[in-house]
């Protein structure tokens, strides 16, 4: 069931994003300096369109580099935690959307980053 649950959320991740007004040229200035330590060449592409399109990928990889970028950023720390105030120093992401997406109950890092993310991207389009 919690599958099926997660494969729902992507797809509502997925369908949003595209229409979504983000400031992802923003973010990329943000992350660039750790994406040729996090990013290889089967997670490049994945990236590029994420910051070209809004296309978010399932891929677990891709999911992996974002943890990377994500540890090297101290928005999550070893133990999983999130830095609320990191967060916050992507453009747009406001300490309230910050804490409300932080809240989670999932182990896996990688996983833990790639919700992050989905749910400040969709509180930032709802408000």
């Amino acid at each position: 069931m919690e599958r099926v649950v997660k494969y729902f959320l992507f797809l509502t991740i997925v369908a949003a994003f595209p229409e979504m007004d983000l400031p992802l040229q923003e973010w990329k200035k943000l992350v660039q300096p750790y994406t040729p330590e996090c990013i290889d060449q089967s997670t490049q592409q994945l990236l590029d369109n994420f910051w070209n399109h809004g296309e978010v990928s399932d891929n677990a990889g891709f999911k992996c580099a974002l943890k990377c970028i994500a540890t090297k950023l101290d928005i999550l720390s070893s133990e999983g935690n999130i830095n609320i105030s990191n967060v916050q120093k992507f453009h747009g992401v406001t300490e309230e959307v910050a804490r409300l997406c932080a809240q989670t109950t999932e182990v896996d890092p990688c996983q833990i980053i790639y919700n992050l993310i989905g749910c400040c991207c969709r509180m930032m389009t709802e408000e």
